[in-house]
């Protein structure tokens, strides 16, 4: 009975040490912003365990240059950067509310441009979409 009673006492001391999960979380509160043809900064705010990554997915069009005369294919400069991810310290929690500030280009194509900036923490993930006039 004394080694049942001490088998129960260890359980019931580790299910009490256990506390919350780290669970990985990424949350961008929009699903898609427009950015102004002229373009400009832009500001995108998440809530997340730690951005670990951030990459813009263009559209296939968007990733390359025909050339006109031997019809070969270049990678194109990106229309959007990246220039900093913006982290709020001061929080307690294991959770941060942060922004990735990027910088559109104006659009001068005559077409609408999209894109995504998805954004990365351990293994989980959010997206929001670009659109520009």
């Amino acid at each position: 009975m004394k080694r049942l009673s001490i088998l129960f006492a260890v359980a019931a001391t580790m299910a009490a040490c256990e506390g919350p999960m780290d669970v990985p979380e990424v949350n961008i509160d929009l699903e898609s912003i427009v950015a102004p043809t002229e373009g400009g900064v832009m500001t995108i705010d998440v809530n997340s365990t730690g951005i670990d990554d951030v990459v813009i997915l263009y559209n296939k069009g968007d990733r390359w240059t025909t050339d006109s005369q031997t019809g070969d294919l270049y990678p194109a400069e990106g229309w959007i950067t990246i220039n900093k991810v913006d982290y709020d310290t001061t929080r307690a929690l294991p959770v941060w509310d942060s922004k990735v500030e990027i910088t559109v280009a104006p659009n001068d194509t005559g077409y609408e441009r999209v894109a995504r900036i998805k954004v990365i923490s351990f293994m989980a993930e959010d997206t929001i979409e670009i659109r520009q006039q």
